[in-house]
């Protein structure tokens, strides 16, 4: 909610009703919206709105603690972890991020009724 609002996300700034409501104003103008908890799903939508295409294997690629990005690059290996990102936000408890998170899956929702779109991924 705080990096919509544009606010560093440890800000010690408190979201107010008035900035919950703006935060969803904000939202509703994004012109994709996905959930990393429904990777595949999202990803699907993704293509349907703006590719036209299933998607590739490698979108498709959700592996907790993998890193793909040297298929890509052959950069240097992430150093960050996915149970250090899941540690760090068990500890943040915001009552409003459970709003907009609500609001984000809505929008979600819309964005499937508008394209027509059925889940489906195929075999990998």
């Amino acid at each position: 909610t705080k990096l919509i609002l544009g606010r560093p996300c440890h800000s010690t700034a408190e979201v107010t009703d008035a900035d919950m409501q703006i935060a969803i104003k904000i939202l509703k103008t994004f012109l994709f919206v996905g959930n990393t908890d429904e990777w595949d799903r999202s990803i699907c939508l993704f293509n349907v709105m703006w590719v036209g295409a299933e998607p590739s294997q490698t979108q498709l690629l959700d592996v907790p603690g993998e890193n793909y990005t040297p298929l890509f690059d052959k950069g240097e290996k992430d150093t960050n972890s996915c149970d250090e990102y899941k540690d760090m936000l068990s500890e943040v408890d915001d009552k409003h991020d459970e709003i907009l998170f609500a609001a984000a899956k809505e929008q979600i929702h819309a964005l499937e009724v508008e394209h027509n779109f059925k889940h489906q991924v195929k075999s990998r």
